[in-house]
């Protein structure tokens, strides 16, 4: 069973019919709430590392998102930027008010404006209290990598595909090499912005330009993808200290790619589940 066609530049590109993104972004999300939980019960000492590694599926699947998102429509930069800042900064903005009013309301802290503005602007910043950069929204740190990639992305898309990718590479490899030749931990901003981490979103970029050809790839190496990605994931976030790029990108990349390439039998799933459920009242009469 194949619902995905054969030809590389025929593949669908609206990412709601991918099933398997579908299903990864839940996943990412159930493992960063609970990463999180143990913080926010006051068990800090309980944080199980392996499931920050949601953070990095997201950031994966946001390169190809984004791939797909602007495959077939007009390469307007101000509109794509609107887009993605109309669905992304209103929300996130509330949920900031909403987080400073429980600091308040119940921790008894009170935030400076100082970084209330760096929070709304994403401009990262030390946090004194939790030792960490990020916003007043703690995972919001995450929607301040993210905004970059939009913002690179826009700057890159009246070029060809290949050339926004290489353009975008480029960009990320200079970043990541001031970060190695100056160590620049002194400047919050310069620091935040050259992490290795922003790589997640150009390889997540490759397998959008791949996805014709992982739609052809029998079921076998997808699963052993997925089998290799979870292994390889516990064991070098366990066992490993390695830097979070190959502890954890390298298998969210594997990881993506094998459900993208089992996207008819995610679909083929969610098909036999929905039945299922829509007989299951008749069954039970």
């Amino acid at each position: 069973m194949n619902i995905i066609p054969q030809n590389d530049h025929a593949a669908p590109r609206r990412v709601q019919q991918y099933t398997s993104i579908q299903v990864l972004r839940g996943l990412a999300a159930l493992m960063v709430v609970i990463y999180h939980l143990p913080a926010a019960l006051g068990m800090l000492d309980l944080r199980i590392p392996v499931l920050n590694s949601g953070v990095d599926l997201f950031f994966v699947i946001s390169g190809f998102v984004m791939i797909l998102s602007t495959e077939n429509r007009r390469r307007d930069h101000r509109a794509f930027l609107m887009q993605r800042f109309t669905r992304v900064v209103p929300f996130y903005w509330v949920m900031t008010f909403l987080m400073l009013a429980a600091l308040w309301l119940f921790a008894g802290r009170a935030v400076s404006l100082e970084q209330i503005s760096n929070s709304l602007l994403f401009i990262p910043y030390l946090d004194t209290v939790t030792g960490y950069v990020q916003p007043v929204l703690g995972v919001g740190w995450t929607l301040n990598l993210e905004i970059l990639f939009y913002i690179l992305f826009a700057a890159t898309m009246r070029f060809g595909r290949l050339t926004q990718m290489a353009a975008v590479g480029v960009v990320f490899a200079i970043a990541v090499a001031a970060r190695i030749i100056f160590k620049p931990a002194a400047d919050t901003v310069l620091f935040f912005y050259t992490t290795p981490i922003l790589f997640e979103f150009l390889a997540g970029m490759a397998l959008g330009h791949l996805v014709g050809r992982l739609a052809r790839l029998p079921a076998v190496p997808g699963v052993s993808a997925i089998v290799f990605a979870i292994v390889s994931m516990l064991v070098m976030v366990l066992g490993f200290n390695l830097p979070r790029t190959l502890a954890q990108g390298i298998p969210a990349l594997i990881l993506v790619a094998g459900c993208i390439s089992l996207e008819s039998y995610f679909r083929f799933l969610l098909l036999a589940c929905w039945q299922g459920w829509v007989m299951l009242p008749t069954l039970s009469i």
